[in-house]
């Protein structure tokens, strides 16, 4: 009966160890739509949104100058950093959340293992065409 238990307890261990991320709490307090306004030239706002949710990250862009609108699966997530992956393109996203808004890091990566390695910027990072941390609002 002993090593029914212990075979038991070990099985259960390893079932809830098999996929340990935080991406199935669904009380994440970077989970929902958050927007900004920006004017990339003068008289040409455009229009910002992610919806972030367990499973995906949702982005909306409009203005004069470009519109766009993709969806991306989340792979994983680890305290506030989002892996996510569209195609054979990857993301790595770090939110830092505030009372009313969020700020968003997002770059591509090229591989899973490149965005999972890819470090916390800091605030001041900005590369490859990269525009950095920006703060969004929650709607």
């Amino acid at each position: 009966m002993k090593n029914k238990l212990v075979l038991l307890s070990v099985i259960l261990l390893i079932i809830g160890c098999k996929n340990n991320t935080d991406k199935s709490d669904d009380n994440k307090e970077f989970y929902g739509v958050w927007q900004r306004d920006f004017d990339p030239m003068p008289n040409a706002t455009h229009h910002v949104e992610y919806e972030i949710d367990k499973d995906s990250v949702a982005y909306s862009l409009h203005g004069a100058a470009v519109n766009l609108d993709y969806k991306i699966a989340i792979d994983t997530i680890i305290d506030n950093k989002i892996i996510s992956h569209s195609k054979n393109q990857y993301f790595v996203m770090f939110v830092e959340p505030h009372k009313d808004s969020i700020e968003i890091f997002k770059e591509s990566k090229e591989t899973f293992d490149d965005a999972m390695n890819f470090p916390m910027p800091p605030k001041d990072y900005k590369a490859n065409h990269n525009q950095g941390w920006n703060m969004y609002y929650k709607k």
